[in-house]
């Protein structure tokens, strides 16, 4: 009985050995403990690793894992440029790691982001691009930097066709550009007043007779387009006729719109005075809309308005067409 007594005995004091806690793991839970609460999460985990076994440090640590991991996910989404996604998940363990301060870099891309977003709207894209270019791919910052970019691209090359006197084409870059770029508008309406007054090629008129009908939907045709060397002359689908002479530089120096008995009649009164209008509408590359041309489409036809430096006429021809012929004085 003793002898049982004894091994007894000796079995709790072995249990108790077994389950006793050391003043090491104490002080490291408590401090552990504090370190979690203070937001030094890396130390707490130190600090409860060496506690394991007392208390809940099994808990902390499993916690802390948590945190690990969203970490870990935050970063991805970081590296991906996935900036939202990676600040919502900084945000929510905003103590651990360095993650306060990739929170605080995101913002700084997203405030620069926005005002490059202002400064666009503003059309100051000389501080846009550089915002944009400062947010560092956020969102879609580096299409807006490209898009800039090629503003600057197409700026350059308009300015090199304007500098050699080639306007029509120097008109063409500045409206791909498709913004207000630089001094682009202002470089725009000089050649559009420079236009209103000069003459065209025989093609750009029929381009630009062609373009006003169709704005209008009013759509003509070219059946057939003879243009040589002094002279030139085509033919609509609608039977008008138009036939006239170039200068030394190629552009028109007098032209002359036949309208035939039959395209009278098909079109009328009203719808002559359209297609006339047209016909003016076309001798210039001008910003006046068609719509003011048909305005004071009466004093084109009886010679008492001229249109930029073209004189106008309208005249009936024996053959009963009528004929409407610009001269050119510049």
């Amino acid at each position: 009985m003793k002898k049982t007594m004894l091994l007894l005995a000796f079995a709790l004091i072995f249990a108790s050995l077994l389950g006793c806690v050391t003043n090491e793991q104490i002080q490291n839970y408590n401090a552990g403990v504090k370190a979690y609460e203070e937001g030094s999460i890396e130390l707490a985990k130190k600090y409860f690793e060496g506690a394991k076994g007392y208390a809940n440090a099994r808990s902390y640590l499993n916690s802390i894992a948590v945190y690990e991991n969203i970490y870990v996910e935050a970063l991805g989404y970081f590296d991906a440029r996935d900036y939202q996604a990676a600040r919502n998940g900084f945000a929510s363990i905003p103590a651990y790691e360095n993650a306060s301060e990739y929170i605080d870099y995101i913002d700084r891309l997203e405030k620069r982001y926005n005002e490059g977003l202002e400064a666009f709207e503003q059309q100051d894209y000389v501080t846009a691009r550089m915002r944009f270019i400062q947010a560092q791919g956020y969102e879609d910052s580096a299409d807006y930097a490209k898009r800039i970019s090629r503003f600057e691209d197409s700026y350059q090359i308009a300015m090199g066709f304007y500098r050699e006197g080639n306007y029509i084409e120097a008109l063409e870059a500045f409206d791909r550009i498709g913004v207000s770029y630089k001094d682009s508008e202002e470089k725009i309406a000089s050649i559009y007043d420079l236009f209103s007054r000069r003459s065209v090629a025989p093609r750009k008129l029929l381009e630009l007779f062609t373009a006003s009908c169709a704005a209008e939907d009013e759509p003509v045709k070219i059946v057939s387009a003879d243009i040589n060397e002094g002279s030139f002359a085509a033919r609509m689908d609608n039977g008008l006729m138009i036939i006239g002479n170039t200068g030394a530089d190629g552009n028109i120096s007098t032209v002359s719109f036949w309208a035939g008995k039959e395209l009278q009649k098909a079109m009328g009164k009203e719808g002559m005075k359209r297609l006339y209008a047209h016909c003016i509408h076309s001798l210039t590359i001008s910003k006046t809309p068609y719509e003011e041309i048909f305005a004071g489409i009466d004093g084109y036809l009886d010679g008492t308005k001229g249109y930029g430096d073209y004189t106008l006429s309208l005249n009936d021809d024996p053959s009963g067409a009528d004929v409407l012929t610009a001269d050119y004085l510049g």
